[in-house]
């Protein structure tokens, strides 16, 4: 069965769940993958699906048989996950159908790459993959012993699917549980895409539903935001990045830290301020790095008045940009050589290469128009 035919499937199934949707279909993507598509024009503030909670996967719906063999509070994301490895192919359905196979997972999500293009993510992406991989071993470490016949790329797959496939859920059981694990699966509605942007979800105690954000055109790609993330978030979590993005920023420790004394990197941490310095897109360098970067150029007496109080210093903000300048234009010669390595490698595979290369250079291309804007500006 190709991919075509399995989600011309997918609709007439999902109905017979009682899910309804008006004016939209679901279609494969040329490079894309699957995504949601308008059928007719739509109008703004158009309900285009419904999706019972009869029709939903949660944490109601786990098999006692899973949940009683596992600790009180076992999270709702390892027994979704477990749900779906361990009933995939018993109880095959066109919703199954659909989900991204684990070699084709393996292409866009660094959980799966090797250790070796792993360590070469930026340290924002690295640090969220440690996480990742922290809940992931927790998870893991108990469940071959209760379900032996499970295999652990099955769950793997499962796993990864639900961290990137859910929304939000919640319910007066779920309310007893960490905010970030309250998870559903929805039919049709997982195959939304993301951008900044896009259809508005809401939910109450009978079912979900999407609402159009604008007009559409017949045959223009619906969306709806998964958030408010960085391309190193949705790289991690979702196994992407956006061309453009207007929430993304870049994290420059190693342009800063590397240049600060260790009386200076104690002066920050007393403040709060060690750390965590970043460029975003619309807006620049954060407040942060402004306070690191003014401890260089700043007496003791007017640093203390600017991160406490923000005081400046006047005539000193060219002194201020020429500083931070150098420094990205140093940290550039170093994303020179993350990108060079990576051209040169033959560990893991191409597409996850080219990926982790694309971020990079989304990073190169941030900080050169950081530069650009702080040599252009004269106080």
């Amino acid at each position: 069965m190709t991919a075509g035919q399995s989600l011309g499937d997918l609709l007439p199934w999902a109905r017979g769940q009682g899910v309804v949707t008006d004016g939209i279909e679901a279609a494969q993507l040329p490079g894309r993958g699957a995504g949601i598509v308008a059928k007719r024009h739509l109008r703004a503030g158009e309900a285009i699906l419904k999706v019972p909670f009869g029709a939903v996967r949660c944490l109601d719906t786990v098999p006692n048989g899973i949940r009683d063999a596992l600790p009180e509070k076992w999270t709702i994301h390892s027994l979704l996950a477990l749900d779906l490895a361990l009933n995939h192919i018993a109880k095959p359905t066109p919703w199954n159908a659909i989900l991204p196979s684990l070699e084709s997972l393996e292409e866009c999500v660094p959980l799966l790459w090797p250790s070796d293009l792993q360590a070469l993510l930026p340290g924002p992406a690295l640090s969220l993959l440690g996480q990742q991989q922290a809940r992931l071993r927790t998870q893991w470490d108990l469940i071959p012993e209760k379900f032996t016949a499970l295999q652990h790329e099955d769950y793997l797959r499962m796993w990864f699917l639900i961290n990137s496939r859910t929304f939000y859920n919640s319910t007066p059981t779920t309310e007893t549980y960490p905010w970030e694990d309250r998870l559903a699966l929805l039919p049709v509605a997982d195959l939304f895409n993301h951008a900044d942007t896009g259809c508005e979800v809401t939910f109450n105690s009978k079912r979900y539903k999407v609402t159009t954000d604008r007009a559409y055109r017949a045959g223009e790609e619906l969306y709806i935001s998964y958030g408010d993330h960085s391309n190193d978030f949705l790289l991690v979590e979702y196994g992407f990045i956006l061309a453009e993005n207007q929430w993304d920023e870049v994290c420059i420790d190693d342009a800063i830290l590397p240049h600060l004394s260790n009386e200076h990197k104690a002066e920050l941490g007393e403040k709060g301020l060690l750390g965590n310095y970043v460029l975003r897109s619309r807006e620049g360098a954060c407040r942060r790095t402004e306070s690191a970067v003014r401890l260089r150029c700043y007496t003791a007496e007017q640093w203390v008045a600017f991160a406490e109080d923000g005081v400046e210093v006047p005539d000193a903000q060219d002194d201020v940009n020429k500083l931070l300048s150098e420094l990205l234009q140093s940290y550039i010669a170093t994303i020179q050589t993350v990108i060079g390595k990576l051209e040169r490698m033959k560990i893991g595979k191409s597409a996850q290469r080219r990926l982790l290369i694309q971020r990079w250079e989304q990073i190169r291309l941030t900080i050169g128009r950081t530069i650009d804007r702080l040599q252009t500006t004269k106080t």
